[in-house]
């Protein structure tokens, strides 16, 4: 696996999905307004 896992709390919604380019790969978007708080711990119980 290229990336480590990080917990991310955030704001935002979902986009649908992408047509072409590196994101057209993934199921979906995800449009973030705001971080309030990341982490390389994964608390339990996510």
């Amino acid at each position: 696996m290229p990336y480590e896992y990080e917990f991310i709390r955030f704001i935002g919604r979902k986009s649908g999905v992408a047509l072409d380019g590196f994101a057209a790969d993934y199921d979906g978007l995800l449009n973030i307004k705001r971080v309030s708080e990341m982490q390389v711990e994964i608390p339990s119980g996510c």
